[in-house]
C-alpha cells in the first residue's frame, strides 16, 4: 500500500482558517477533544493531539491512527460522513488513500 508524506499534503491544505469541535449526532454537543481543522482547501480531523485524516476535494487520506480507539474511530466515520460499514468498506477497497505516520 502506497502511503503519501504528510508534509507534502499538508501544503496542499493552504491557508489555516479555523478549528471547531466535532458535534455528537446523539446529544448535539461538542465532543470533547475531537476536531475539525478547516483549511483554505480542505479540512483535517484530530483526535486528542494526533492527526488522523486529511480531506482536499475527494480525496480523503488517513493515518494509521484511525481506528486507534473506539471513539476516535467514531468520530473518523462521522467526519468523513459515512457510517462504519461504508469506511470499512472503504479501507478494504483501497477508496481511501493513506498518510505515513512516521513523518509526523
Amino acid at each position: 500500500m502506497k502511503k503519501y508524506k504528510t508534509s507534502v499534503i499538508k501544503k496542499k491544505l493552504g491557508r489555516f482558517i479555523r478549528v471547531r469541535p466535532i458535534i455528537s449526532d446523539r446529544s448535539g454537543e461538542a465532543v470533547r477533544n475531537q476536531y475539525e481543522i478547516i483549511f483554505e482547501h480542505g479540512n483535517a480531523f484530530q483526535s486528542y493531539d494526533s492527526l488522523i485524516g486529511i480531506r482536499i476535494g475527494d480525496k480523503l487520506y488517513l493515518t494509521d491512527c484511525h481506528d486507534y480507539s473506539t471513539t476516535t474511530s467514531k468520530y473518523c466515520t462521522t467526519w468523513c460522513g459515512w457510517n462504519g460499514n461504508e469506511r470499512r468498506e472503504g479501507l478494504k477497497s483501497g477508496k481511501f488513500l493513506f498518510l505515513d505516520s512516521s513523518e509526523m
